[in-house]
């Protein structure tokens, strides 16, 4: 029997990655600043592009013909404050966002893991209640997101571990015990913090010092040093706002990426700008373009140029096409009525533009829209599909004739049209900051 080895070339049909996919996908991902700081750098390395000077409005910062389409204000390269102008906090400071303490927490988990567990990260989050304590055990979570238990488990520890000590706690304990352990790294101590913690937390609440001072074998005064360190050092919940904004949304300062404004005669709907297409005016220089016919080497940087002009009109494409898509699926989210939307996930609204999911989550993450309001708001907002049913609960709470429980008020929203769990209405009744119907 006789051996022999060869080479056979086999033709076959499969999708790959062009270099103009790849650049797009890149690009779309990138958040507004990051952007910016693309485009400089792409200005300082090729010489064949320039940047027109754009007209801001002095009043709310944006890119803007005059008169202001977002603040009304009169427009200019330099304009210096009036004493009207002064006395109003929002000049020139730009639009104002309202950013909650989750999607705070949620982005910088995200940084802090794999890709593939973005889906698990944002369950978990989900699953905190306004306290930041975690409502549902490790299997549930992992249901919920459609994984095993390791990998949940693996996200809680992350969770614990980068955001504000204490948050994914399961009650008071395990949010003591969790700072106990944030503060030892930062070698802040006290050797019977723990133990009082784990075992004697009610006798410390109740003030029984000297039996624990018994059940531990130690002096009382060294267990009154120990309540005092806890009561010092530990909070009992995590700080979620930090301690200058004590509401549920931090305020900041932030430059929008689209701005949706509302037409002058207010009928004909709603029209999309891409702010970034008005900021960021770059071109390749004519005479780099007329030299390029003769010289191989300006070729290349003229070439070079168009390419990624073309990716970024590529972007701000996609963007309009989302946002338009959106304002027609979530007009309540502008006019100020949850009752007018429909809700539409992710995949949804993939499927109806043509494009893949993961187009539509990079054109999406870390960007913000503006209203007509001048509220700036994430694109995940869009996404929100509890606007709608915390409306409602907020009109059954406000017309509720005695405390009515929180099975109750599912039978209520499952009538308005709402099929939610039992354990979902206690979360959003915590988001409305409404205590529970034995102590209302």
């Amino acid at each position: 029997m006789q051996l022999s080895v060869g080479v056979e070339m086999t033709p076959e049909l499969g999708m790959a990655a062009t270099p103009a996919l790849v650049a797009y996908a890149t690009m779309l991902a990138l958040p507004g600043a990051e952007l910016e700081q693309t485009v400089t750098r792409e200005l300082s390395e090729n010489p064949a592009l320039v940047q027109d000077e754009v007209d801001t409005c002095g009043g709310c910062g944006l890119p803007a013909s005059k008169p202001c389409a977002y603040c009304g204000r009169e427009v200019g390269r330099l304009r210096i404050p009036g004493p009207r102008d002064m006395r109003e906090p929002a000049f020139g400071a730009g639009p104002v966002a309202s950013v909650g303490w989750a999607d705070t927490l949620l982005a910088d988990l995200r940084l802090a893991l794999p890709a593939h567990h973005a889906q698990i990260a944002a369950v978990v989050v989900a699953s905190l209640d306004n306290r930041g304590y975690l409502t549902e055990d490790i299997p549930e979570l992992a249901r919920m997101a459609g994984t095993d238990s390791l990998q949940a488990e693996h996200v809680v520890a992350t969770l614990r571990a980068t955001g504000p000590a204490g948050v994914g706690a399961r009650d008071l304990r395990d949010c003591l015990l969790i700072q106990l352990e944030r503060r030892a790294a930062q070698g802040i101590t006290h050797p019977l913090a723990r133990a009082i913690v784990a075992d004697h937390l009610e006798s410390l609440a109740r003030g029984a010092n000297r039996t624990i001072a018994r059940r531990l074998g130690v002096a009382e005064a060294e267990v009154t040093m120990a309540g005092e360190f806890i009561r010092r050092e530990l909070y009992p919940r995590p700080d979620l706002h930090g301690s200058s904004v004590p509401g549920d949304r931090a305020t900041v300062r932030i430059q929008p990426d689209v701005a949706v404004v509302r037409p002058p005669d207010h009928e004909s709907g709603f029209s999309v700008d891409i702010l970034e297409e008005l900021r960021i005016v770059v071109h390749v220089d004519p005479v780099y373009r007329q030299v390029a016919r003769t010289d191989h080497e300006v070729a290349e940087w003229v070439k070079r140029g168009d390419f990624f002009l073309a990716r970024l009109r590529e972007r701000w494409f996609t963007m309009r096409r989302i946002t338009e898509y959106l304002l027609e699926r979530q007009p309540g989210l502008v006019v100020g009525d949850p009752a007018a939307d429909r809700h539409v996930t992710r995949a949804e609204a993939a499927a109806d533009l043509g494009l893949n999911p993961s187009t539509v989550s990079r054109a999406m993450a870390g960007k913000y829209v503006m209203l007509p309001s001048r509220q700036v708001l994430p694109f995940g907002a869009f996404f929100d599909g509890s606007r709608a049913v915390c409306a409602e609960l907020e009109a059954i709470l406000a017309a509720e004739e005695r405390p009515l429980t929180d099975s109750e008020l599912c039978t209520r929203l499952e009538r308005a049209g709402h099929s939610v769990a039992r354990r979902t209405v206690a979360k959003y009744r915590r988001r409305l900051q409404v205590l529970p119907s034995a102590y209302r």
